[in-house]
């Protein structure tokens, strides 16, 4: 097995063989996303309680007793109040014409020889014949696929909760890039074909005047099945948790959702179906694979896979202990009074339902919270605290509030596909020497230990001490301490933000040997003045300095550079002898650690005739004059 993939801090290539390997694992450790809780918290199927009208009272499925409205387009529409019922509908162009013809009449020669109403066997026929092959149609991905971009994809999951428990109780949801799947039960006074006009509608609208279009979004037709029993909502259901594994989509080309209403309740099913089925199928609780690998550059252990679909989302699922809190509030007191906080802006970025937050906010600071969830941030707000709605990476801009004294990443870094980008603005959110505290789950303590249940989907980053401060420098802070916390279990590091080196000084001592070299070549006729030494120091100071118009030539004892000029001056570099056969009345020896050599030389064999001057690191040293 070959990793595919290259470390996601230092780019460089992972090992090509995994560390460790794990099968069937939890796919989803926090939060677990895409389970429906039950109004009352429990699932499975309702117990019967007959109504006045013959309907299960707790079980809001099809009843052939019950008034049942039919309407036709091209396809029959079955409505009935008060009743689950499953629905699909398309782009315009999410299926191709040719396809669509030969279906329909394939469908109408069936129809004829199948006439209503239907058994339980002939219905599921159909749909083996027909709906199955449009969701295969469709789960190929035809046509332009607008609902690939996320904005879009908002649109309608907002349209679609913006009525949610007024005029329908929204159960699940599934928006693919070319068609949408709803399960949803129907009120008493809104009709099936009313809401889908309305999602259409309102949607159509919005997409179009994002993309600067005109014209039909959605096909005007639509799929529709009342749902007959527990057994039917329970595969409906699963049907649009594994659609998009059905489909093969990645994570971020469509959006799986659910609303207000949960599985009912559980009791003891008619059909004898297990209490808890509706879930038993559900593509969150399938097993996953995770493979670990090392990078071959700095070390870092990590997932080679892609992140869970909440990643940006902070869910603290253990909760925070009133011990806990109060070794966080000791904590967080003791970095502030440390670091001179007092009354200065600090945020914590991934603050989720403001656990860690509303203890810095009762601190003598100003306390800020960046968090992506929406129900976190309304959460937070609700609670009198400062959040905004966001996630760190290169596109997120400037955070409501900023620039912050200090921040907090606690339990999160682990989490980031792309580490080194979401650190990068964190760190340009900061004031100049700006400080954080970041926390991560201490891998030296795993290996020490042995714990080979911390691999979770949730973490695609395992950091050492090591590798954690070689992430946070080379992503532009320095670090300033380092702890382990909890049993060892937390490594906690606090780091500053890397400024820029004050290099001034090297502009005020060129500047003063500038006008000390400029001083001594005015002390002599026009280029009657040499330099000895061709090195590169020589050349830069024969630049920057100015003098070179006033040289009259470079002397360098190396045959390989006489007979040739300076580079960017363009005096000519000749050999010692020059000295004699066009002499000049001072040299300036610029030959490093061999200019008191050079300049015993000059004394030696021109004694008087000729003034020396050695450039020393900062100063100009006259060590014999001529004149």
């Amino acid at each position: 097995m070959s990793a595919a993939k290259n470390c996601r801090v230092c780019a460089q290539p992972l090992f090509p063989e995994p560390l460790l390997s794990y099968r069937n694992m939890p796919a989803a450790a926090q939060g677990f996303p895409d389970a429906i809780p039950a109004p009352d918290g429990s699932v499975g199927v309702p117990p019967a309680s007959v109504s006045s009208s013959g309907r299960d009272a707790r079980a809001p499925f099809f009843n052939p007793l019950d008034d049942t409205g039919v309407t036709k387009h091209k396809l029959p529409h079955w409505s009935q109040s008060d009743c689950f019922c499953f629905v699909t509908w398309r782009l315009d162009d999410a299926l191709p014409k040719a396809k669509l013809d030969e279906w329909s009449l394939t469908r109408e020669s069936w129809l004829k020889d199948h006439p209503r109403p239907w058994d339980e066997a002939t219905e599921r026929e159909y749909h083996e014949l027909f709906s199955s092959r449009l969701d295969e149609w469709l789960d190929a991905g035809h046509g332009s696929c607008l609902l690939l971009n996320p904005a879009l994809r908002k649109i309608v999951g907002d349209a679609l909760a913006r009525f949610d428990s007024e005029r329908y109780d929204l159960v699940s949801y599934v928006i693919m890039p070319n068609h949408v799947h709803v399960l949803l039960k129907l009120g008493l006074e809104f009709a099936l074909p009313d809401i889908l006009h309305s999602w259409k509608s309102f949607t159509a609208k919005a997409i179009n005047k994002s993309l600067g279009k005109t014209g039909p979004l959605w096909q005007h037709e639509y799929w529709d099945r009342l749902i007959r029993n527990e057994c039917h909502f329970a595969a409906c259901l699963a049907y649009i948790h594994d659609n998009p594994k059905k489909a093969r989509l990645g994570n971020g080309c469509f959006t799986l959702g659910h609303g207000s209403v949960g599985v009912p309740p559980a009791s003891g099913s008619p059909s004898g179906r297990d209490a808890r089925a509706p879930f038993s199928d559900a593509p969150a609780d399938a097993g996953v694979d995770l493979d670990i690998y090392q990078c071959s550059g700095c070390g870092l252990v990590q997932l080679e896979a892609e992140p869970v679909p909440y990643f940006r989302e902070v869910i603290r699922a253990a909760g925070i202990s009133q011990v806990l809190s109060e070794a966080k509030r000791r904590q967080f007191a003791e970095f502030i009074s440390r670091h001179g906080l007092t009354g200065k802006k600090v945020i914590e970025i991934g603050c989720g339902r403001g656990e860690f937050l509303s203890i810095l906010h009762q601190l003598p600071v100003e306390a800020h919270g960046i968090e992506f969830s929406e129900e976190a941030v309304r959460h937070c707000r609700e609670s009198g605290l400062q959040v905004s709605r966001g996630y760190p990476d290169a596109a997120s801009g400037d955070i409501p509030g900023g620039p912050f004294d200090a921040f907090f990443l606690l339990m999160f870094l682990e989490h980031m596909p792309d580490p080194g980008a979401s650190l990068r603005a964190i760190r340009d959110q900061l004031v100049p020497g700006g400080i954080g505290l970041i926390e991560v789950p201490n891998f030296d303590m795993m290996v020490r230990e042995r714990l080979f249940s911390e691999f979770i989907s949730d973490h695609l980053l395992y950091f050492s001490r090591e590798t954690l401060l070689s992430t946070l420098r080379w992503n532009g802070f320095d670090v300033i301490g380092t702890e382990e916390l909890r049993d060892d279990y937390v490594l906690s590091v606090a780091v500053r933000k890397r400024e820029p080196l004050d290099l001034s000084e090297f502009s005020r001592c060129q500047q003063t040997i500038s006008q000390e070299l400029a001083k001594f070549v005015a002390g002599y006729p026009e280029r009657r003045v040499a330099v000895w030494g061709a090195g590169h120091q020589a050349l830069a100071v024969l630049a920057l300095s100015g003098i070179a118009s006033s040289i009259r030539y470079v002397v360098d004892s190396a045959p390989f550079k006489q007979g040739k000029f300076t580079p960017a001056t363009h005096l000519p570099v000749v050999p010692p002898s020059a000295l004699v056969s066009d002499p000049v009345e001072a040299v300036i020896v610029m030959a490093a650690s061999y200019s008191d050599e050079v300049a015993n030389i000059i004394a030696r064999e021109h004694g008087s005739q000729i003034t020396v001057a050695i450039l020393r690191e900062n100063r100009l040293e006259i060590t014999g004059d001529g004149r």
